[in-house]
Parts: C-alpha cells; structure tokens; sequence
C-alpha cells in the first residue's frame, strides 16, 4: 500500500488518485490536506497581499460601505439608496423612509429636506 502526501496549505484536491494539487480559488482558503477549497465566510474576503491563504483567519474583514457575500475575493460598495454602518457586513441596508443616500459606498442615509 502506498502512501499520497497532503496537499500543502493553500492548494486542494477533490480527485482520488490525482498526482497534482489545484491552487486554491480566490475568495477561499485552503488548510494542509484540504479535498476542497473553503470559502470565506460572510463579511470577509481574499487577503490579496497574501499569495497563500490557509485559514480563515486569513480572510479580511470588509470595510464600513461594503459588504462581502461568501466566498468573496473583492469587497462591493454599497449601492446608492443603501449604506452599511459596520464592518465585516454581509449585505447593505436600504435607506429608510424619509431618508437617502445618492453614493455608493455610504455608511449612512442622509435625511430628505421638505
């Protein structure tokens, strides 16, 4: 019986009887033997000045006027009419009523004048 070495941190492999590990995606990371890539979780994404992410830990927080889905490589900005007020947001919330926000990338609404 012969043994397969584990796939270094940062790489996967889903296949049995593969010779070659796949370098992880963007937006996820990879742990030492990993069969597949994990996501990063909500709020977070890829670390670009990393060239290997091998944790979690390793996903950054998203900043205050964006927001990061699951497995994101990019933070997104929030669309005019919707801000986010914290950091590591999964979605941006909608302008109440009697208020607005014309930017993209607020971290609040203003309030309309009468």
């Amino acid at each position: 019986m012969s043994e397969c070495d584990l796939c270094e941190a940062g790489s996967y492999q889903p296949d049995r009887n593969a010779t070659r590990c796949t370098p992880c995606k963007p937006g996820h990371y990879c742990t030492e033997g990993a069969s597949a890539p994990q996501p990063c979780p909500a709020g977070r994404r890829t670390n670009p000045s990393l060239a290997v992410m091998k944790s979690e830990n390793d996903c950054l927080v998203c900043r205050e006027g964006t927001f990061c889905q699951t497995g994101s490589a990019e933070e997104t900005e929030c669309a005019p009419g919707t801000f986010s007020n914290e950091s590591e947001a999964s979605v941006c919330s909608k302008c109440g009523a009697g208020t607005y926000q014309q930017h993209a990338g607020a971290t609040s609404c203003e309030q309309c004048v009468k």
